[in-house]
């Protein structure tokens, strides 16, 4: 019975060891188990954080996707207004270059005329000095002062480009004036017309001779004094349309009165012929071309194109500096309205904070950081602006 009773002894203290040992088990267990709770919250409150913090990383990549859009959307536009304003440039050169050819091919033209003449039959001849110089010439001259109509409508010149276009004392108020500035002269032409012209030999002795001076003695057709009356008037009202007042106030001549009979061609032979006659002069020699030099052009042909030059020269960059005014105000007005939305959004989050929203301060400072960068854009051009504008 002892040796039972120290077995069973043994064993139960066997069982209290293990009872002992299992209660030290049970409270590491115990304290695993809080230890794992915490980790396990602190991972679940990083988690939480984590994915605000990508939450908002997302907003911003959005709000920074938008404004690149805008800026793209600004860039094409700009890139637009560029193309257009290429074109116009281009348009603009194409047509100097058309008026440069036509004015060339007019110049070119002059030194061919005489020779043209000199080999045409006395019947051209005399059919070309009878037409009016100026119909030509009218072309050109309307083509160089064109420019100068549109020339006051897109902005106002300063005072020297004024005082540049008042009327001088001297400024050309007839056909023969203005002729005289392109270097050409009527009577000149008619001139060196019949200079040029090839007289006829005589034939029949003193009757061709006889011919010959009256044909030459025969007054000038007063279509033609009506023609440079026309011309006048055409000039007048061409220096009129300039706006420029002592033009406009150039009075008409009052037309010359025809004769109520005009004489034939035939009854002037006649009476030239029953006249004694006179000794026949002897034919004009033909002048070389080779010997013809051409006039050199007036000093003031010259300087009325460099004016016309300078007229164009202002109107286009006139039109130039519109088209930037106009693209510089849209896009500061662009920048004000960016920067007026952010400030607004910055606002209207930051209301939404005080709520309670959690989320509503990072957009309030997104809008705020928009509303900065884009009005301190604003100033930047702004100020650019300002110190660039002519004075």
């Amino acid at each position: 019975m002892q040796a039972r009773l120290a077995v069973l002894e043994g064993e139960s203290a066997k069982h209290l060891e293990m009872a002992e040992a299992l209660s030290g088990l049970q409270t590491k267990l115990a304290d695993a188990q809080h230890q794992i709770g915490s980790e396990r919250s602190a991972w679940h409150d990083r988690a939480q954080s984590l994915q605000a913090r990508l939450i908002e990383l997302e907003q911003e990549a959005a709000a920074a996707q938008r404004a690149i859009e805008e800026e793209r959307a600004a860039v094409r536009r700009d890139q637009l207004q560029l193309v257009e304003l290429t074109n116009e440039l281009q348009a603009a050169q194409s047509r100097f270059k058309e008026e440069r050819r036509q004015w060339d091919e007019f110049r070119q033209r002059q030194p061919q005329e005489p020779e043209a003449q000199a080999e045409a039959p006395a019947e051209t001849a005399e059919s070309e000095a009878n037409t009016p110089p100026a119909s030509p010439l009218g072309e050109i001259v309307e083509t160089f002062l064109a420019p100068a109509d549109t020339a006051a409508t897109p902005s106002q010149p300063d005072a020297a480009e004024v005082a540049f276009e008042a009327p001088s004392p001297d400024a050309p108020v007839s056909t023969a004036d203005l002729l005289s500035r392109f270097g050409l002269s009527l009577d000149a032409d008619e001139h060196d017309d019949r200079e040029r012209r090839a007289p006829s030999p005589p034939e029949a002795g003193g009757e061709s001779s006889d011919v010959q001076n009256a044909s030459e003695a025969r007054p000038r057709p007063a279509g033609h004094e009506d023609e440079e009356d026309s011309i006048d008037a055409y000039m007048a009202q061409l220096m009129a349309r300039l706006g420029k007042p002592g033009y406009a106030a150039v009075p008409e001549e009052a037309p010359r009165p025809r004769p109520a009979v005009e004489e034939s061609p035939a009854d002037t032979v006649a009476e030239t012929a029953a006249e004694p006659e006179d000794e026949p002069l002897p034919p004009e020699k033909l002048r070389d071309p080779s010997e013809m030099v051409r006039r050199a052009p007036a000093p003031e042909l010259s300087a009325d194109l460099s004016a016309m030059r300078e007229i164009a020269n202002l109107n286009a960059r006139s039109a130039l500096d519109e088209h930037q005014q106009r693209m510089v105000y849209w896009s500061l007005m662009g920048k004000a309205m960016v920067a007026l939305m952010g400030l607004v959004a910055a606002v209207v989050e930051g209301w939404f904070a005080l709520e309670g929203d959690e989320r509503a301060p990072y957009f309030a400072a997104v809008g705020l950081s928009v509303a900065f960068v884009w009005t301190w854009q604003y100033a930047r051009m702004k100020k650019a602006t300002s110190s660039t504008a002519p004075s």
